[in-house]
């Protein structure tokens, strides 16, 4: 069983310290993985009036579907709850955090998802503030070149 590797301390709250790793295992991370791209093909044939998905002008054909992290966060926990797989609030969180990590792998290491939007800085906004909100802020498609194997 093969298993990927990402610092658990990749976030915005990183030290100076060595990162710690988090280990996930093939078939977690391709779980996952399958999950939100198959929720992104659902956004693609949902309605243009749904609250959470974005149509934006970008790429060839000006019409990419985004959704902001958070609420594609919040769909994977929502699932997981109606799925039966949470059952405590140290799952749920541990599920979430986990699900960040994976987030964070399928856009810097396999291409998968892209961030397309950020949002701007506020005038008297700290930086580490600002990188927690725009972690879960950011607009984030799937790479229109990405093909399920």
């Amino acid at each position: 069983d093969e298993e990927n590797q990402a610092p658990a301390n990749a976030g915005p709250d990183a030290d100076d310290a060595k990162p710690q790793v988090t280990k996930v295992s093939q078939a977690k991370l391709n779980n996952v993985k399958n999950l939100i791209v198959l929720h992104f093909r659902e956004l693609e044939n949902a309605s243009a009036d749904a609250d959470t998905v974005q149509r934006l002008e970008v790429g060839p054909d000006d019409n990419v579907i985004a959704t902001a992290q958070r609420d594609l966060l919040k769909w994977y926990f929502d699932y997981l709850v109606a799925q039966g797989a949470i059952t405590t609030r140290e799952e749920g969180v541990k599920e979430i955090v986990l699900a960040e990590k994976i987030v964070a792998h399928l856009i810097r290491k396999e291409g998968v998802l892209l961030v397309v939007d950020t949002p701007a800085r506020h005038e008297a906004e700290e930086a580490k503030d600002y990188a927690k909100r725009v972690q879960l802020e950011r607009l984030l498609a799937l790479n229109p070149n990405f093909s399920q194997d």
